[in-house]
């Protein structure tokens, strides 16, 4: 299985780092050809809603977002892990998911399946709209939702890495 993790933290010591990098390491033990995208390294401008991609199925924009797609392909599981922005998804995350569109007009190979994972600090974080936007990324690249992982209260707590460790075993079970 080809799996591929979009982290969408800048903060390379964070919880939601941490999660990511613990989904790729136990893809890996368990002998999956895995790997993470920082998506804070990739020179990604913002949609400007020029609708070429409508004729095309390619983005005008000349930047790192070409070759972001290009390794989305042959993908059997996408990974979206972001941290919880005042109950959305991170900046990053939202950006790409706003460079998506081409998927809507393109015969581009769609990874099979998306899944997710969100880290809030709250004790009681809301999770919706962040979630919303993950599964609107995974519908508009044609994928089936796989599932998501969701950590709260990591403002006092550490990431359980046994969830972690379960959500990649029920993930790539999923197929």
């Amino acid at each position: 299985m080809r799996v591929l993790v979009l982290c969408a933290s800048g903060n390379t010591t964070g919880h939601t780092y941490f999660a990511a990098d613990s989904f790729l390491q136990e893809c890996i033990d368990r002998g999956h050809d895995a790997k993470l995208i920082d998506l804070y390294g990739i020179d990604m401008k913002d949609c400007n809603g020029c609708r070429s991609c409508h004729e095309t199925g390619r983005c005008v924009m000349d930047d790192g977002t070409d070759a972001l797609f290009s390794e989305m392909e042959g993908i059997d599981l996408l990974v979206l892990a972001t941290p919880l922005r005042f109950n959305g998804v991170s900046s990053v995350m939202k950006k790409y998911i706003d460079r998506l569109n081409p998927y809507w007009f393109t015969h581009r190979d769609h990874p099979t399946g998306v899944c997710g994972i969100i880290c809030a600090g709250s004790q009681k974080p809301v999770f919706g709209h962040a979630l919303s936007e993950l599964k609107s990324a995974a519908m508009t690249l044609k994928s089936d939702w796989k599932g998501e992982l969701l950590i709260g209260d990591t403002d006092r707590n550490a990431v359980d890495a046994s969830a972690v460790k379960q959500f990649v075993l029920t993930m790539l079970n999923s197929r």
